[in-house]
């Protein structure tokens, strides 16, 4: 008899605890949601009361809206709150992006067998979020002549735009960069960055990438040193010399110079400031005679 009480007893508080769980779930809310889409577009400007059909013992008006989680430049999911008296009801909103990127390109010319970077070709993109470009199959640039390229870029709501480029590929160098600076002057303790100071050519190369070892250097110290310059264009072709660097104080001559122009300056400054005074006191001393 006691085993039956038990199991009806066990059986009881099942159901009782089943109809707490379907009250809880299926109880009225207080704010009635419509059937809007809760899908808003990034950086949007949002009134989140239009998600709000009804509301118990209320008005719109009359319900506090939280949506300080929201963040409308940024993807993802976030939850709005609404109160009203003591009810509150939670309603989850997704910020996407669905407007593919407005991207312009342009064409280029690269040396042979130069590794084109897709990002390289890129003029401008605009987009409200981060991208990023590629190729839309494997491009080779070993073979002189124009080419079209396709590139795709993509954002971060995985919308695609994709775009073509001429890419017109150079005949093969094999001719290296000319480093044509044979020696340079510098005062003592200057912090000139010497590769403004070499002169680099190359027969199709503008931007010759330049690197200085200049580890010997002593800069607080007058003689003569040599750095190693190197200079590596766009198809490898190197080029290395040494370039000799004199340290050097500078003369008195120089600084005397230096001086001599910023005391006529500050003269001139003077002159001016005393012409200046002159006048408001000539207009002053004019006025009073009238």
């Amino acid at each position: 008899m006691k085993k039956i009480n038990k199991k009806l007893l066990s059986i009881l508080v099942c159901v009782i605890a089943i109809i707490c769980l379907v009250f809880l779930f299926n109880r009225p809310s207080a704010i009635k949601f419509n059937d809007l889409s809760r899908k808003i577009e990034i950086n949007s400007v949002v009134d989140f009361s239009r998600f709000i059909d009804t509301v118990k013992q209320g008005e719109v008006k009359d319900v506090v809206i939280d949506d300080s989680q929201v963040k409308l430049n940024q993807l993802g999911k976030y939850d709005v709150i609404y109160k009203i008296g003591d009810k509150k009801e939670t309603l989850t909103i997704e910020i996407v992006d669905t407007v593919p990127p407005k991207v312009t390109l342009m064409n280029k010319t690269i040396a042979y067998n130069y590794s084109l970077k897709p990002e390289e070709l890129i003029k401008e993109v605009q987009d409200a979020t981060q991208t990023t470009a590629s190729f839309k199959e494997k491009y080779s640039f070993d073979k002189a002549g124009k080419m079209e390229v396709t590139v795709v870029v993509e954002d971060q709501g995985k919308n695609v735009t994709e775009q073509k480029a001429t890419v017109t590929v150079l005949e093969k160098d094999e001719e290296k960069p000319v480093i044509k600076t044979n020696e340079i002057t510098l005062d003592l303790n200057a912090i000139t960055d010497l590769k403004y100071l070499i002169e680099v050519t190359d027969n199709q190369d503008k931007n010759v990438k330049v690197t200085i070892d200049d580890s010997g250097l002593k800069r607080d110290k007058e003689g003569d040193y040599k750095v190693r310059v190197t200079a590596v264009d766009a198809s490898m072709n190197k080029s290395e010399k040494d370039v000799v660097v004199h340290m050097k104080k500078r003369t008195a001559d120089k600084q005397k110079i230096v001086y001599l122009t910023f005391d006529d300056v500050l003269q001139n400054i003077l002159k001016m400031f005393l012409r200046s005074l002159i006048s408001i006191k000539s207009k002053q001393l004019s006025l009073s005679l009238v």
